[in-house]
């Protein structure tokens, strides 16, 4: 007996620590406590074996030191509910909207339920992502965020971790009721209709996007339920780009580094043509009297040279 409980537990604990049946949802608790039955049937079957052959000061032995193992897995159990108890009460205080989220740090609480969505934590100064998604909100109100998905299974074979759910007010402006306390995607102006995502990565039916631009944390969305644009369709909607700090401001005939230079005083940058990491672009004055044309570097590897405006 004590054989097949101590090896429930482990079973269960193995389970876990294997994060066995993750997202699976209903089936998650079901396919933990079949990890513990399977562990305590094979437990069961050694033991009547060992109780068979193994003399009796062995037996005693034994039976002591998972006596001693029960007590400590006990222990672990009950300090483990007291910490979800914890996590469950700041769960309940946590933000609804996605306004309320978007004013407050990140906090324990957050961290706990990020880590069911594989927190991976990016370089923020050097990290441009593919493009960016921005959600149909008025089409499909609820959009839905998957976590560890089958890149080779279809939307409809996965269940959705989460989702942020929209609405429009008596003023008829975006709101949200509903957001997850770990949302914070790279643009959000919601009384604009401006909600963006990082897109890391595209699939048959799935993007990978970046959705808290604090700490990293990625997740899944489908990709059918908005608009998937590139960095050079979304730089084509900009009429209004600008170098940062971490460009030279150079201006070339060609889009190569070691083209011939043209001295030209600008303003913004209006793109034209987008070819790899060059733009070829009319360059106009703050009046936006074009000045001049030509090839401007707007990325160089993972690192962005230019600010942008975010197109509605």
């Amino acid at each position: 007996m004590l054989s097949i409980l101590v090896c429930f537990f482990i079973g269960n604990f193995f389970a876990m620590l294997l994060e066995a049946g993750i997202y699976q949802v209903v089936a998650s608790e079901g396919i933990v406590l079949f990890y513990g039955i399977i562990a305590a049937a094979l437990a069961f079957l050694v033991a009547i074996y060992i109780a068979f052959y193994l003399h009796r000061t062995k037996l005693i032995v034994i039976n002591r030191a998972l006596g001693f193992l029960l007590v400590m897995v006990i222990f672990l159990v009950v300090y483990r509910s007291s910490v979800f108890t914890d996590h469950a009460k700041n769960f309940n205080e946590r933000p609804k909207t996605l306004e309320e989220t978007k004013k407050i740090e990140l906090s324990h609480v957050n961290l706990f339920h990020a880590d069911k969505m594989k927190i991976n934590l990016l370089n923020k100064e050097k990290f441009v992502g593919i493009g960016f998604f921005k959600p149909n909100f008025y089409e499909y109100p609820t959009l839905y965020f998957y976590g560890n998905v089958n890149l080779e299974k279809g939307m409809s074979e996965h269940m959705p971790m989460d989702s942020v759910v929209f609405e429009n007010n008596e003023l008829n402006e975006l709101k949200t009721s509903y957001a997850p306390p770990w949302l914070y995607p790279e643009h959000l102006k919601l009384d604009y209709g401006i909600i963006y995502f990082k897109v890391i990565g595209t699939g048959f039916d799935f993007l990978k996007v970046e959705a808290n631009k604090s700490t990293g944390q990625v997740t899944y969305l489908d990709k059918n339920k908005g608009t998937f644009l590139s960095w050079p369709e979304f730089l084509m909607l900009n009429n209004s780009l600008m170098f940062n700090e971490k460009s030279e401001g150079s201006v070339y005939n060609k889009p190569f580094e070691n083209a011939g230079q043209i001295p030209l005083q600008f303003e913004f940058i209006k793109p034209l043509l987008i070819q790899d990491d060059w733009i070829y672009a009319k360059l106009v004055d703050e009046n936006l009297k074009e000045n001049g044309k030509g090839w401007i570097r707007w990325k160089k590897g993972n690192e962005l040279l230019i600010t942008y405006v975010l197109p509605f």
